[in-house]
């Protein structure tokens, strides 16, 4: 459906807008990362690709934490890890790994 294509590409498109730090406060602001989390019920491997390396991204970045941990994104990121697809559950690891590197992250799970 379109619906499909949607969700595919729109995560695709927000993972390339989010390999550029540059971009992460404009993202945030639109409430992209927020936007994305519904995508994790997704049966397309490429659209959980696009989520998770969005994630990725934007966990790389120290400044994204303390907006990050007030989103469901460690939950998120969990689920995403588990979903059978080795990149997919690559990229979710090293979001967790860098959101653990906060202590406020660290504590809430």
């Amino acid at each position: 459906t379109s619906d499909y294509c949607c969700e595919r590409f729109g995560g695709l498109t927000v993972a390339n807008l989010a390999l550029v730090k540059e971009n992460h406060a404009t993202l945030l602001e639109a409430k992209l990362v927020e936007s994305l989390l519904p995508l994790i019920r997704s049966d397309d491997i490429e659209t959980l690709r696009g989520v998770s390396f969005s994630l990725h991204s934007f966990a790389i970045n120290d400044k994204n934490h303390a907006r990050l941990e007030h989103t469901d994104v460690v939950e998120s990121l969990v689920t995403l890890a588990r979903c059978g697809d080795r990149d997919t559950a690559l990229q979710s690891c090293l979001a967790i790994k860098y959101l653990c590197v906060c202590e406020t992250c660290r504590n809430i799970y």
